[in-house]
């Protein structure tokens, strides 16, 4: 590891060198989890898997015209599984667009990018406490006891310390979610090209999706998907953004 003196600056980009494969890391464990328990769902609820990707990459496109998009190449994946009417044509662009979004701060404040880190580690770990807690109450519901020798009172402590720690986490989470909002909202005239081709791109996917769940005669509210515009054409918003959520749930009407 090189470390820059020179200035504070320097410092901030060797920190980010340094943080970056770890985020990464932790964001291809929560992938992996996250296509563990989809293939779970899948087979218990009749999902599609086809719809369910096309939904999943909507949402991860709309994410990178906030500049919250951080994974590209899991992206990649997911448009290899699309089969040719479905196909992104302009993928190469999209790609590079995201990327060039996702850089952005690299170019204008380094800090920044330690606040796109912090923000997805700390997504990650809020997650990761409430399957803890899940997993433990599932384990109680089984056998009306407590596991790993755990008594009421321990258990009583532990939640405390859950709360405490998952309030702090959410505090830190929405400082560098709101520091990322206000350097992308400062800088959209440096990206308005590439953020105008990904709602296009997005769009298209939505269109693509809406005709693909009426051929298959499926509910297109049973693929809900999280998305931060509105600027699309023929979806229903079925959640607005609250105090514990900043982003839109939405469905795709069919075609």
């Amino acid at each position: 590891m090189i470390i820059c003196q020179k200035c504070y600056t320097c410092n901030t980009l060797a920190f980010k060198d340094v943080t970056t494969p770890i985020v990464e890391r932790y964001i291809k464990e929560r992938d992996d989890i996250s296509e563990m328990f989809s293939r779970i769902k899948r087979s218990i609820l009749n999902i599609d898997e086809e719809l369910e990707n096309l939904a999943q990459l909507i949402s991860a496109i709309d994410s990178f015209r906030v500049g919250m998009g951080v994974n590209v190449e899991v992206l990649r994946e997911r448009v290899r599984k699309l089969r040719g009417p479905y196909r992104m044509e302009n993928w190469p662009q999209v790609y590079k667009d995201m990327e060039e979004i996702r850089d952005l701060p690299l170019e204008k404040e380094p800090r920044t990018r330690l606040y796109m880190n912090i923000f997805v580690f700390l997504r990650y770990l809020v997650k990761q406490f409430f399957l803890i807690v899940g997993i433990v109450l599932f384990i109680f519901l089984l056998s009306f006891r407590f596991p790993f020798g755990l008594t009421l009172k321990h258990l009583q402590y532990i939640l405390y310390a859950i709360i405490g720690i998952w309030g702090a986490m959410t505090v830190v989470r929405a400082y560098a979610r709101d520091k990322m909002k206000m350097f992308y909202y400062h800088h959209q005239k440096d990206y308005k090209k590439n953020e105008e081709r990904l709602q296009k791109a997005a769009q298209d996917l939505i269109h693509k999706m809406g005709k693909l769940a009426t051929e298959k005669g499926q509910n297109p509210k049973r693929y809900r998907f999280n998305m931060y515009q509105k600027d699309y054409k023929n979806i229903t918003i079925l959640r607005k953004p609250g105090w514990l959520r900043d982003f839109y749930v939405v469905a795709v009407k069919k075609r």
